[in-house]
Protein backbone atom coordinates (compact mmCIF):
# COMPACT_ATOMS: atom_id res chain seq x y z
CA UNK A 1 0.00 0.00 0.00
CA UNK A 2 1.44 3.65 -1.40
CA UNK A 3 0.21 6.57 0.13
CA UNK A 4 1.36 9.53 -1.47
CA UNK A 5 1.00 13.15 -0.40
CA UNK A 6 1.31 16.68 -2.20
CA UNK A 7 1.53 19.95 -0.57
CA UNK A 8 1.56 22.65 -3.05
CA UNK A 9 1.55 26.03 -1.97
CA UNK A 10 0.91 28.56 -4.57
CA UNK A 11 2.84 32.40 -3.45
CA UNK A 12 1.21 35.16 -4.74
CA UNK A 13 2.83 39.11 -5.00
CA UNK A 14 0.44 41.87 -3.90
CA UNK A 15 -0.39 44.06 -6.08
CA UNK A 16 1.41 47.68 -6.29
CA UNK A 17 0.95 49.84 -3.26
CA UNK A 18 0.02 53.62 -3.94
CA UNK A 19 2.19 56.43 -2.43
CA UNK A 20 2.18 60.13 -1.66
CA UNK A 21 3.31 63.01 -3.61
CA UNK A 22 3.85 66.24 -3.95
CA UNK A 23 4.90 68.82 -6.32
CA UNK A 24 5.64 72.55 -6.55
CA UNK A 25 6.66 75.08 -8.82
CA UNK A 26 9.44 77.14 -7.82
CA UNK A 27 12.30 79.03 -9.39
CA UNK A 28 11.75 77.93 -12.65
CA UNK A 29 11.41 73.77 -11.31
CA UNK A 30 9.37 71.36 -10.51
CA UNK A 31 10.26 70.10 -6.94
CA UNK A 32 8.67 66.80 -6.21
CA UNK A 33 8.31 64.96 -2.37
CA UNK A 34 7.28 61.81 -1.47
CA UNK A 35 6.94 59.60 2.08
CA UNK A 36 9.20 56.82 2.43
CA UNK A 37 7.92 53.28 1.22
CA UNK A 38 8.93 50.50 3.83
CA UNK A 39 11.14 48.54 2.22
CA UNK A 40 11.93 50.42 -0.85
CA UNK A 41 15.61 49.65 -2.23
CA UNK A 42 14.67 52.56 -4.64
CA UNK A 43 12.94 55.57 -6.49
CA UNK A 44 12.24 55.48 -9.71
CA UNK A 45 11.26 58.89 -11.53
CA UNK A 46 9.24 58.38 -14.97
CA UNK A 47 8.31 61.11 -16.94
CA UNK A 48 5.87 62.04 -20.50
CA UNK A 49 6.41 64.61 -22.45
CA UNK A 50 3.40 66.39 -24.50
CA UNK A 51 3.33 68.64 -26.92
CA UNK A 52 -0.06 71.08 -27.24
CA UNK A 53 -3.12 69.67 -25.61
CA UNK A 54 -0.99 68.07 -22.97
CA UNK A 55 -3.34 65.94 -20.23
CA UNK A 56 -0.97 64.75 -17.40
CA UNK A 57 -1.05 61.22 -17.39
CA UNK A 58 -2.92 61.27 -20.89
CA UNK A 59 -0.33 59.67 -22.65
CA UNK A 60 1.55 56.97 -21.05
CA UNK A 61 3.24 55.66 -24.12
CA UNK A 62 5.33 58.46 -24.35
CA UNK A 63 6.58 57.57 -20.58
CA UNK A 64 10.26 56.99 -20.01
CA UNK A 65 12.33 56.91 -17.10
CA UNK A 66 13.96 60.33 -16.01
CA UNK A 67 16.05 58.98 -12.72
CA UNK A 68 16.76 56.32 -10.51
CA UNK A 69 17.48 57.05 -6.64
CA UNK A 70 18.94 55.54 -3.42
CA UNK A 71 16.56 54.37 -0.94
CA UNK A 72 17.22 57.19 1.07
CA UNK A 73 15.72 59.69 -1.29
CA UNK A 74 12.14 61.39 -0.95
CA UNK A 75 12.99 64.36 -3.06
CA UNK A 76 14.06 65.64 -6.64
CA UNK A 77 13.79 68.41 -8.69
CA UNK A 78 13.60 69.41 -12.30
CA UNK A 79 13.58 72.04 -14.39
CA UNK A 80 12.98 70.57 -18.31
CA UNK A 81 10.19 72.16 -20.19
CA UNK A 82 8.97 74.23 -16.87
CA UNK A 83 6.94 77.16 -18.80
CA UNK A 84 8.02 75.98 -22.30
CA UNK A 85 4.41 75.96 -23.72
CA UNK A 86 6.02 73.43 -26.80
CA UNK A 87 7.15 70.73 -23.86
CA UNK A 88 5.11 69.92 -21.22
CA UNK A 89 5.81 67.80 -18.55
CA UNK A 90 4.42 64.95 -16.23
CA UNK A 91 5.70 62.68 -13.80
CA UNK A 92 5.40 60.02 -11.74
CA UNK A 93 7.57 57.96 -8.59
CA UNK A 94 7.51 54.28 -8.25
CA UNK A 95 9.14 52.60 -5.27
CA UNK A 96 11.29 49.13 -6.09
CA UNK A 97 12.30 46.13 -4.39
CA UNK A 98 16.06 45.02 -4.44
CA UNK A 99 15.09 43.15 -8.14
CA UNK A 100 13.69 46.31 -9.32
CA UNK A 101 9.36 45.28 -9.22
CA UNK A 102 7.21 47.77 -8.11
CA UNK A 103 5.95 48.58 -4.54
CA UNK A 104 4.71 51.26 -4.82
CA UNK A 105 3.32 54.06 -7.57
CA UNK A 106 1.96 57.14 -6.90
CA UNK A 107 -0.57 59.48 -9.16
CA UNK A 108 0.91 62.08 -11.80
CA UNK A 109 1.53 65.34 -11.68
CA UNK A 110 2.77 68.13 -14.06
CA UNK A 111 2.63 71.20 -15.54
CA UNK A 112 0.01 72.51 -18.21
CA UNK A 113 1.81 75.82 -19.72
CA UNK A 114 0.29 76.45 -22.91
CA UNK A 115 -1.27 79.52 -23.71
CA UNK A 116 -4.62 78.10 -25.09
CA UNK A 117 -5.75 76.47 -21.86
CA UNK A 118 -9.31 74.52 -22.67
CA UNK A 119 -11.67 75.45 -19.68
Amino acid sequence: WHQSYFDLRYARRAGPGSMSLCAELASGAMALTWTPVAGASGYRIYGAVNSFGFLPGGAPGFQHLVAALAPDATSWTSSMGISDPDQNWSYLVVAVDPVGLELARSGRVGEFDSPLELQ
